[in-house]
């Protein structure tokens, strides 16, 4: 989770170098989706 969009880019990019087998367990998310998510 990040507040910062450059970090949210940084983290999805470098979640490409995770084998995509273990990638399905990984979600990027802006801490404004968390909060909505929550809240559903």
């Amino acid at each position: 989770v990040s507040g910062c969009a450059a970090c949210k880019d940084n983290l999805r990019k470098g979640s490409k170098a995770i084998p995509k087998d273990q990638r399905s367990k990984l979600k990027v998310m802006d801490i404004t989706e968390l909060v909505a998510s929550s809240m559903e």
